[in-house]
This record gives structure tokens, sequence and C-alpha cells, in this order.
């Protein structure tokens, strides 16, 4: 497991304050699981409907799977993005009924940037999408894998 550290490189005095098991997800693990989700095999569709609506939460207004958007009975785009210490992470997926894309983006060393970087991620891949139909057959079953400098991870697939 990755060791978060602050903007000094100083390891967190990272304290799992959730008792029970805990749980370390790669960024495969997280796409299977979002991709399971979607092809409802986790929930049915209606549950999913259920817990992608909207509540407020003191302000905060969210939805238990983050923020889904639907357009007739397809989820279109999906965003979950969480984080603890300095850990953080976004899982997104987006579906035009035509390609789907689902990005994943971890870190050990939290700048609150992951949506800016999976939103560059997704722009670069549209511009090459609208040049010539794009399909990433890389590294194990058909997954891209990129390190970047600072402890970001990212897993990204086109179907």
């Amino acid at each position: 497991m990755a060791i978060p550290f602050n903007d000094d490189y100083e390891e967190d005095s990272y304290k799992v304050t959730i008792s029970g098991a805990i749980f370390s997800l790669t960024a495969n693990d997280l796409y299977s699981w979002l991709e399971n989700l979607h092809s409802y095999k986790i929930i049915n569709q209606k549950s999913i409907k259920f817990l992608s609506e909207k509540a407020d939460f003191f302000g905060n207004i969210q939805s238990p799977l983050g923020s889904v958007e639907w357009t007739k009975n397809r989820i279109t785009e999906h965003t979950h993005h969480g984080s603890a210490g300095n850990y953080e992470c976004i899982v997104r997926r987006f579906n035009n009924g035509k390609d789907v894309l689902t990005i994943v983006v971890q870190t050990n060393q939290k700048h609150e940037n992951v949506g800016d970087i999976s939103d560059e991620i997704k722009d670069i891949l549209k511009i090459q999408l609208s040049i010539k139909r794009l399909t990433l057959k890389l590294l194990f079953q058909n997954s891209l894998y990129l390190t970047f400098k600072f402890g970001y991870f990212l897993a990204c697939r086109q179907q």
C-alpha cells in the first residue's frame, strides 16, 4: 500500500478511524466495481436510480453514488470522489451511447486536482476519438496504466 505524504514529502500520521475491515483497492479493482455496477450485476437499475438521487446533507448536495447523470434509462456520466488524509481518488465513467470511457485516478499526495487530471485525460481522449475511434489495447486485459510523478496512479479503459 502506498504511504501518504504531504507537500514536504513527510509521511502522514495517518490514522484509520474506521472500525472493522479495511479495504485497499487498486485502480483496476475500482474499474471492475464500476463496470459491474453499471451492468447491474451488483444492484438493479431501480436501486441505482434511487441511490443516484441527490440529497442535501447540511449544504453538501450529493448522492450516495456521487454525481450520476441519466439520459432516458442510461447513465451518461458518473463521478465519485473520495479522500482521507493525503489519499485521494476519483472514478469517472462516461457513456455517450456509442463509446464508454472509465477513468480512475488515485494519489497518495493530495493536491485536490484529481478532477482536473481526469478532465485533461478525457479531453485528450475525446480529441483522439474525434480524429479516429481509439481502442486502448495495452497492458492488463485492455487497460492502460500510467504512473505519474508525485504518486499519481491512473487506470483508463476505453471500450
